[in-house]
């Protein structure tokens, strides 16, 4: 009884851990692409940017 005990334990330890490696992944994963995000639309700014900034110099 002892050692199913000791197994069932470790069982819940190897769950828990694998969990957390999961989620850990996902948030990262997560992150990753907001970052990705937010400077895809910071390039796109500075783009706008420079263009207005042209356009104002020909006028």
């Amino acid at each position: 009884m002892n050692q199913v005990e000791s197994l069932s334990h470790e069982s819940l330890i190897r769950r828990a851990s694998s969990l957390v490696a999961d989620s850990a992944n996902t948030y990262l994963s997560q992150t990753t692409l907001a970052l990705v995000d937010s400077l895809t639309q910071y390039s796109k700014v500075g783009d706008r940017l420079d263009e207005c900034k042209r356009f104002e110099g020909t006028g």
